[in-house]
């Protein structure tokens, strides 16, 4: 775990800077409660948010996570919600019937205080920009704007770019 991070996040409250940009690999989305999974060890983006609601007070925090492979691993965590705040997790990826981790599917929602704050938008392999900016602008965006998070976290795969040898997306540097 980065814990530039958290100074990020303290700078922000503090109102020192309005935004943050943090490059902290590997994102850690498919670890788990459990165990480490895919690459994984620490989930980082689950660790940011949790500080925020514990260490911070905050409310509402929102995930963004594009990558060929769901999130499988942040899905877990928020699955039934935090003890600590309310979550909003998106997850943009391949279609789970096609590649690692074979989850990720629509009907896959969170349960209890998570119910509704789990959204999985698997794409079919060779999925192009078009089809992820029409999701996260007729969809994504939206929903964020209504749930109206304190802190927006993006978990970012590289491997969605159309010259990637190991998976298949089609998306460009736009």
């Amino acid at each position: 775990f980065n814990s530039s991070i958290l100074l990020f996040f303290d700078k922000i409250l503090k109102g020192e800077i309005s935004s943050a940009f943090g490059l902290v690999r590997p994102p850690g989305h498919h670890s788990n409660r459990y165990k480490c999974a895919g690459f994984c060890i620490f989930n980082n983006i689950a660790i940011a948010a949790e500080y925020l609601f514990r260490e911070k007070n905050v409310k509402k925090v929102a995930i963004f996570d594009w990558d060929c492979h769901h999130g499988n691993g942040t899905q877990d965590i928020f699955y039934d919600g935090s003890e600590n705040g309310q979550l909003l997790f998106f997850s943009s990826h391949q279609d789970g019937r096609t590649i690692y981790p074979g989850t990720g599917f629509t009907n896959e929602i969170g349960s209890g205080k998570g119910e509704g704050h789990i959204i999985n938008f698997p794409m079919a392999p060779s999925s192009g920009d078009d089809i992820i900016q029409l999701l996260y602008k007729e969809i994504a965006i939206p929903i964020t704007n209504e749930f109206k998070p304190e802190f927006i976290l993006i978990s970012s795969g590289f491997d969605t770019h159309h010259t990637d040898r190991l998976t298949r997306m089609g998306w460009t540097i736009q």
